[in-house]
């Protein structure tokens, strides 16, 4: 459609990967998506505390600044409360973007 603009959007589900509890995103992270983003990950990082937990992002197709700044946030997040949270990518520029 001529001056629209669609904007796909973004899902997660919880899976384990053995016992470690994996948020897996699917979609965009961008300005749009921030807002679920955010809420997504501080109910995972606070139902999960004192565990090791993961971010699965490899369906996630675009990622924004602050959607960079939301995910460096559930990381320090984790922290507070006795976790360690890792982020699984394999898309190398996005990598890049968290200095990985």
């Amino acid at each position: 459609m001529l001056g629209s603009v669609m904007h796909m959007q973004l899902s997660s589900s919880i899976i384990r990967d053995g016992t470690q509890p994996v948020l897996v995103f699917a979609g965009e992270i961008d300005l749009a998506t921030v807002p679920t983003c955010s809420d997504m990950l501080t109910k995972f990082v606070d139902d999960h505390a004192g565990t090791d937990i993961a971010v699965d992002m490899r369906q996630v197709t675009a990622l924004d600044d602050t959607g960079v700044g939301v995910i460096l946030g559930a990381v320090a997040r984790a922290r507070t409360t006795g976790s360690h949270l890792v982020l699984v990518i394999d898309d190398s520029n996005m990598r890049a973007r968290f200095g990985l």
